[in-house]
């Protein structure tokens, strides 16, 4: 089945857990049979105490099921304590696990998917917390109760046990029709929550483009619909749940009834006694609760389910770390060489979407400054991002002293290389934190350097430890972010230094800033412009146009 194969994905996480699990199983099986217990003295107490007017055994009887109670509680208190431990430890290391897998994923998969969608399936990891509900092992309890009040129940009265039983398929028709009609509805919830998640994201993120149109209204509306969309699956949802929770209900009064109308007819022929059918009474109830509680396990296993085979998206692809090599790369000693190089980017069924370019020939030599020229959309940036890795997929060779690049380990050739680019990414926080970002331990001192030497003090007056940075660099004019993507790149000390359209819509004053940066503190780097500014041939060794 396939459900089963998906557990493969929680191994590493259920074996941090293990012995929770095996503790939490004992303290079930003990609550179990403690359950058993006091029934069978209610039946004493009206058998032998009651009926044999011995008010010692009442007490007697009545305490000691005081105290199975007792016990219950505490072994209750202790199951539901290491419930909720075991639960949170467990969500917080699969979402780890999600999270780390989803990192080094290929450039290929998030270009197929929304990042709201994302956000909302490693969400979705909360689900499988109900794979540690009280529910879950209460019906495990509820199994050795069933075998013991089942046995104890026979040797009472054989009729109306088998009664008794005659409703436990009513009572699964029930339960596993509501399962399968909630595995399906939470299936289509989830989907459309991550979509919706993704058109929201997606929308706060563009709201400045939105306001150009003067479009808010309209997608508002769409959003909405798609809220009150997913609401009315909810109600749908909900109202199917009530009606079989309500019937579960009805059959268990019906059942419970019975018991009293037959046992009485038998009392009345001196075939029971009066403490058999208190006993009776408490025990029949266990009968169903196995099947009640495999409706509620069902109900509260299936989101759950649902949300493991969701995590085959991130589960069952290749990841970076499976599609490229084990070679370390440790810096260029001679050329990188791209021969008769193709690409073009394919959605999620491997269907061509867009043919970049066909049979690209060029090399970059150590040392020297490369330009590749073009118009937009000529693919200048694709060929960098194929020699980051981010695109396993292409034909043709990329060769880095004469070894292809599939062969390396990405992350080292990652660590080599060094870029500036038009749309330098900056996370909310300090610039001081942001600069940190290019390589562990560095310096004060190294700090400062970088900030000078790049522009950064003449474009700031705060210190870079005063300075916030809003999510994207959305305070910041062009010229600061370049500035720190500069000084970042400056930090990290790469081998090989991309600027990619880093001088776009620059005022004159901070292009020059750039391009004095990229001459003069970068020379005897292996440096490559990506460009369609014809202007930047002039300090280039050799260049190339797509």
């Amino acid at each position: 089945m396939k459900f089963m194969n998906d557990f493969k994905y929680l191994k590493p996480s259920f074996k941090k857990i293990a012995p929770q699990i095996f503790t939490i199983l004992i303290i079930v099986v003990l609550l179990s049979l403690c359950a058993l217990v006091p029934p069978y003295y209610s039946k004493l107490i009206f058998d032998d105490g009651v009926v044999g007017k011995d008010e010692g055994k009442i007490l007697l009887y009545g305490g000691l099921a005081i105290l199975f109670f007792f016990i219950s509680l505490v072994l209750e208190f202790l199951s539901k304590t290491l419930f909720t431990i075991t639960s949170n430890r467990f969500i917080v290391d699969v979402k780890g696990n999600v999270l780390n897998r989803l990192m080094i994923m290929p450039m290929a998969f998030f270009d197929t998917k929304q990042s709201g969608y994302l956000h909302s399936r490693i969400n979705e990891v909360n689900s499988l917390s109900a794979m540690f509900s009280p529910t879950i092992f209460s019906f495990i309890s509820s199994i050795i109760q069933f075998t013991g009040a089942f046995i104890i129940m026979f040797n009472i009265s054989k009729t109306i046990t088998f009664i008794m039983l005659c409703f436990i398929p009513v009572f699964y028709l029930i339960a596993s029709q509501m399962s399968k009609a909630l595995k399906r509805s939470s299936r289509q919830l989830m989907e459309m929550n991550a979509k919706t998640s993704g058109n929201l994201q997606e929308s706060i993120s563009s709201i400045s483009d939105l306001k150009q149109f003067n479009s808010q209204e309209k997608n508002s509306k769409k959003l909405i619909k798609q809220f009150q969309d997913v609401a009315k699956k909810r109600i749908l949802q909900s109202i199917f749940l009530s009606v079989g929770t309500q019937l579960l209900k009805f059959f268990s009064s019906a059942a419970g009834i019975i018991v009293l109308i037959i046992s009485g007819i038998f009392i009345v022929k001196g075939e029971l006694s009066l403490g058999d059918y208190v006993a009776l009474a408490g025990y029949s109830g266990m009968l169903f609760v196995p099947v009640q509680l495999f409706g509620t396990f069902s109900l509260t296993i299936q989101p759950a389910l649902v949300s493991l085979s969701r995590l085959r998206v991130i589960f069952d692809n290749k990841t970076e770390e499976e599609l490229w090599g084990k070679k370390e790369f440790k810096g260029i000693e001679n050329k990188i060489e791209f021969k008769n190089i193709s690409f073009a980017y394919k959605d999620e069924e491997e269907n061509i979407i867009k043919n970049v370019f066909d049979n690209i020939n060029f090399k970059i030599e150590k040392g020297k400054c490369f330009s590749l020229f073009g118009r937009n959309g000529t693919g200048k940036s694709t060929l960098m991002k194929l020699l980051l890795g981010f695109y396993p997929d292409y034909t043709g060779k990329i060769l880095i002293d004469g070894v292809e690049l599939h062969d390396y380990d990405i992350n080292s050739v990652r660590e080599k290389i060094g870029i500036v680019s038009q749309s330098i990414m900056l996370f909310s926080g300090t610039a001081y934190e942001n600069l940190n970002i290019a390589k562990d331990g560095l310096t004060a001192e190294e700090l400062n350097h970088a900030w000078k030497i790049s522009g950064c003090s003449n474009l700031f007056k705060e210190d870079m430890r005063n300075i916030m940075i809003i999510e994207g660099g959305k305070n910041l004019s062009g010229g600061q972010k370049q500035a720190i993507a500069i000084a970042r790149c400056l930090l990290k000390n790469s081998d090989i230094i991309i600027f990619d359209e880093a001088t776009a819509h620059l005022d004159v004053n901070t292009k020059d800033i750039v391009i004095d940066s990229f001459v003069n503190y970068f020379q005897g780097k292996t440096r490559v412009i990506i460009s369609h500014d014809k202007e930047l041939d002039s300090i280039s060794d050799k260049s190339f146009a797509l």
